[in-house]
């Protein structure tokens, strides 16, 4: 396997790769590029993720414990089913045209969280310190805040947000006038 020839990789550019259910322990990935490679199952145990790409991957199910990700791109990529709660440090995480459903961010603050024209659905985002961050243009069906840190959050364009903005804090948050509406919801009143 091409992880085990070394513990280090530095602007390397890996294309695809193909990885389904593959332990890969303490490696460090710094600038790199991954794509359309797909990890399945795969657990990446206490690695190190600084400043990479992955472009038109699939991460799904992927184990990420003890791991460090920092500064990581996500471009067209399907990322299912990630518990980032099992990363030891997670920061700087950048989405754009991604599926990132069925995830767990619960609990964590995150700095410079970028989601942009994703499909976000069934994300758990309980008591998570996200804010600044930018949801522009995706669709958050399911998505679940509560407790949430959602302070200066950018929310212009998306869809099906469901926000109950008397247990989340969304202060300074931007929201087009037509979405600010369903904020609304959380009330339980009709609106004629």
């Amino acid at each position: 396997m091409i992880f085990n020839e070394q513990n280090f990789f530095e602007n390397k550019k890996f294309s695809k790769i193909e990885l389904e259910k593959v332990k890969i322990i303490s490696r460090e990935f710094e600038n790199c590029e991954f794509n359309k490679c797909n990890f399945i199952g795969t657990e990446f145990l206490k690695c190190r993720f600084s400043e990479c790409v992955f472009e038109n991957c699939v991460i799904s199910g992927v184990n990420f414990s003890g791991s460090n990700l920092t500064d990581i791109e996500f471009l067209g990529s399907k990322v299912l089913g990630i518990d980032w709660t099992k990363c030891f440090n997670v920061n700087y995480l950048k989405f754009k045209n991604c599926q990132l459903n069925f995830s767990n961010f619960r609990y964590l603050k995150l700095n410079k969280l970028s989601i942009i024209n994703c499909e976000v659905r069934e994300v758990d985002f309980i008591r998570a310190e996200i804010s600044g961050v930018n949801f522009q243009g995706s669709d958050l069906m399911g998505t679940v805040f509560s407790q949430t840190n959602l302070s200066g959050a950018n929310f212009e364009k998306t869809t099906n947000l469901s926000i109950d903005f008397r247990v989340n804090n969304i202060k300074k948050a931007k929201f087009l006038l037509t979405d600010a509406i369903n904020l609304l919801n959380a009330l339980d009143i009709d609106i004629i």
